[in-house]
Protein backbone atom coordinates (compact mmCIF):
# COMPACT_ATOMS: atom_id res chain seq x y z
CA UNK A 1 0.00 0.00 0.00
CA UNK A 2 1.50 3.28 -1.02
CA UNK A 3 1.27 6.40 1.07
CA UNK A 4 -1.43 7.69 -1.28
CA UNK A 5 -3.51 4.59 -0.65
CA UNK A 6 -3.07 5.06 3.10
CA UNK A 7 -4.27 8.65 2.85
CA UNK A 8 -7.20 7.63 0.68
CA UNK A 9 -8.29 4.94 3.12
CA UNK A 10 -8.13 7.38 6.03
CA UNK A 11 -10.52 9.76 4.26
CA UNK A 12 -13.01 6.96 3.46
CA UNK A 13 -14.82 7.47 6.75
CA UNK A 14 -14.58 3.79 7.70
CA UNK A 15 -13.45 2.83 11.15
CA UNK A 16 -9.81 3.10 12.03
CA UNK A 17 -7.96 2.18 15.15
CA UNK A 18 -4.76 4.04 15.97
CA UNK A 19 -2.38 4.45 18.88
CA UNK A 20 1.07 5.82 19.61
CA UNK A 21 3.91 4.03 21.39
CA UNK A 22 6.85 5.96 22.80
CA UNK A 23 9.21 3.78 24.88
CA UNK A 24 11.43 6.71 25.92
CA UNK A 25 8.48 8.48 27.51
CA UNK A 26 7.69 5.41 29.62
CA UNK A 27 11.19 5.40 31.13
CA UNK A 28 12.61 8.94 30.96
CA UNK A 29 15.69 8.18 33.09
CA UNK A 30 16.75 5.41 30.74
CA UNK A 31 16.08 7.69 27.79
CA UNK A 32 18.29 10.37 29.36
CA UNK A 33 21.07 7.82 29.82
CA UNK A 34 20.73 6.73 26.19
CA UNK A 35 21.01 10.33 24.99
CA UNK A 36 24.06 10.93 27.22
CA UNK A 37 25.65 7.74 25.84
CA UNK A 38 25.03 8.86 22.24
CA UNK A 39 26.51 12.30 22.80
CA UNK A 40 29.45 10.83 24.75
CA UNK A 41 30.16 8.28 22.04
CA UNK A 42 30.03 11.00 19.37
CA UNK A 43 32.43 13.14 21.42
CA UNK A 44 34.75 10.16 21.86
CA UNK A 45 34.67 9.48 18.10
CA UNK A 46 35.43 13.14 17.40
CA UNK A 47 38.29 13.25 19.91
CA UNK A 48 39.89 9.91 19.09
CA UNK A 49 39.60 10.12 15.29
CA UNK A 50 40.56 13.78 15.08
CA UNK A 51 37.66 15.20 13.08
CA UNK A 52 34.31 16.61 14.13
CA UNK A 53 32.74 14.87 11.12
CA UNK A 54 33.34 11.47 12.72
CA UNK A 55 31.46 12.70 15.75
CA UNK A 56 28.59 13.94 13.60
CA UNK A 57 28.42 10.66 11.67
CA UNK A 58 28.49 8.67 14.92
CA UNK A 59 25.70 10.80 16.40
CA UNK A 60 23.55 10.46 13.27
CA UNK A 61 24.10 6.69 13.10
CA UNK A 62 23.22 6.18 16.76
CA UNK A 63 20.16 8.42 16.52
CA UNK A 64 18.87 6.50 13.49
CA UNK A 65 19.55 3.14 15.14
CA UNK A 66 17.81 4.17 18.37
CA UNK A 67 15.03 6.11 16.62
CA UNK A 68 12.24 3.62 17.42
CA UNK A 69 13.11 3.95 21.11
CA UNK A 70 13.76 7.69 21.28
CA UNK A 71 10.87 8.88 19.08
CA UNK A 72 7.16 7.94 19.05
CA UNK A 73 5.77 5.32 16.68
CA UNK A 74 2.18 5.65 15.43
CA UNK A 75 0.20 2.58 14.40
CA UNK A 76 -3.02 2.83 12.39
CA UNK A 77 -5.26 -0.11 11.51
CA UNK A 78 -7.67 0.72 8.71
CA UNK A 79 -10.14 -1.18 6.57
CA UNK A 80 -7.57 -1.70 3.80
CA UNK A 81 -4.38 -2.24 5.78
CA UNK A 82 -1.92 -1.27 8.48
CA UNK A 83 0.22 1.87 8.58
CA UNK A 84 3.27 2.29 10.82
CA UNK A 85 4.86 5.74 11.10
CA UNK A 86 8.29 5.74 12.71
CA UNK A 87 11.13 8.22 12.99
CA UNK A 88 12.12 9.09 9.40
CA UNK A 89 10.18 6.08 8.04
CA UNK A 90 6.61 5.17 7.23
CA UNK A 91 5.32 1.84 5.94
CA UNK A 92 1.96 0.46 4.87
CA UNK A 93 0.80 -3.11 4.35
CA UNK A 94 -2.48 -4.26 2.83
CA UNK A 95 -4.51 -6.85 4.73
CA UNK A 96 -4.51 -8.95 1.54
CA UNK A 97 -0.68 -9.17 1.75
CA UNK A 98 -0.81 -10.55 5.30
CA UNK A 99 -1.74 -14.17 6.05
CA UNK A 100 -1.35 -14.92 9.78
CA UNK A 101 -1.05 -13.08 13.09
CA UNK A 102 0.92 -14.43 16.04
CA UNK A 103 0.10 -12.89 19.38
CA UNK A 104 2.32 -12.55 22.43
CA UNK A 105 1.82 -10.55 25.62
CA UNK A 106 2.37 -7.02 24.31
CA UNK A 107 3.12 -7.70 20.64
CA UNK A 108 1.31 -8.84 17.52
CA UNK A 109 3.36 -10.19 14.61
CA UNK A 110 1.51 -9.85 11.30
CA UNK A 111 3.09 -12.33 8.87
CA UNK A 112 2.91 -12.40 5.09
CA UNK A 113 3.46 -16.16 5.28
CA UNK A 114 0.85 -18.89 5.26
CA UNK A 115 0.74 -21.20 8.23
CA UNK A 116 1.82 -24.75 7.21
CA UNK A 117 -1.50 -26.37 8.16
CA UNK A 118 -3.57 -23.95 6.07
CA UNK A 119 -4.88 -25.47 2.87
CA UNK A 120 -5.87 -23.61 -0.23
CA UNK A 121 -4.42 -22.37 -3.44
CA UNK A 122 -3.95 -18.76 -2.31
CA UNK A 123 -2.47 -19.50 1.09
CA UNK A 124 0.71 -17.62 0.17
CA UNK A 125 4.35 -18.46 0.74
CA UNK A 126 5.42 -20.71 3.61
CA UNK A 127 7.41 -19.18 6.49
CA UNK A 128 11.22 -19.29 6.35
CA UNK A 129 13.18 -21.47 8.77
CA UNK A 130 15.06 -18.52 10.16
CA UNK A 131 13.21 -16.64 12.94
CA UNK A 132 15.04 -13.38 12.21
CA UNK A 133 14.06 -13.46 8.55
CA UNK A 134 10.45 -14.16 9.48
CA UNK A 135 10.32 -11.20 11.88
CA UNK A 136 12.16 -8.90 9.44
CA UNK A 137 9.57 -9.55 6.74
CA UNK A 138 6.64 -9.32 9.14
CA UNK A 139 4.97 -6.31 10.68
CA UNK A 140 5.36 -6.10 14.46
CA UNK A 141 2.74 -4.11 16.37
CA UNK A 142 3.68 -2.95 19.88
CA UNK A 143 0.59 -2.97 22.10
CA UNK A 144 2.20 -1.38 25.17
CA UNK A 145 0.22 1.90 25.07
CA UNK A 146 -2.81 0.59 23.17
CA UNK A 147 -6.13 -0.96 24.07
CA UNK A 148 -4.76 -4.45 23.44
CA UNK A 149 -8.16 -6.17 23.43
CA UNK A 150 -9.54 -3.75 20.83
CA UNK A 151 -6.46 -4.18 18.63
CA UNK A 152 -6.62 -7.98 18.89
CA UNK A 153 -10.33 -7.94 18.03
CA UNK A 154 -9.71 -5.66 15.01
CA UNK A 155 -6.84 -7.79 13.71
CA UNK A 156 -8.81 -10.97 14.47
CA UNK A 157 -11.52 -9.84 12.03
CA UNK A 158 -8.90 -9.60 9.28
CA UNK A 159 -6.41 -12.42 10.04
CA UNK A 160 -6.38 -15.71 11.94
CA UNK A 161 -4.83 -15.22 15.41
CA UNK A 162 -2.40 -17.85 16.66
CA UNK A 163 -0.39 -17.98 19.87
CA UNK A 164 3.32 -17.31 19.43
CA UNK A 165 4.05 -20.69 21.07
CA UNK A 166 2.77 -22.40 17.89
CA UNK A 167 5.30 -20.46 15.85
CA UNK A 168 8.13 -21.32 18.26
CA UNK A 169 7.25 -25.03 18.16
CA UNK A 170 7.02 -25.04 14.38
CA UNK A 171 10.37 -23.25 13.99
CA UNK A 172 12.04 -25.83 16.27
CA UNK A 173 10.83 -28.68 14.06
CA UNK A 174 12.15 -26.97 10.91
CA UNK A 175 15.80 -26.76 12.06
Amino acid sequence: MTNGECDREASDGQTELSWTVWPAARRPWVAALVVVFCVGFAALAWQSLGSEWYGVVALIALTCALGPYLFPTRYTLGPEGVRVQRFLHSSCRLWSDLRTCFEATEVLVLCPYAWPSEAGGDAGPRPPRNRHRLVARSLVLDLADADADAVRAYVGRKLPLRPVSELEAWLKTRR
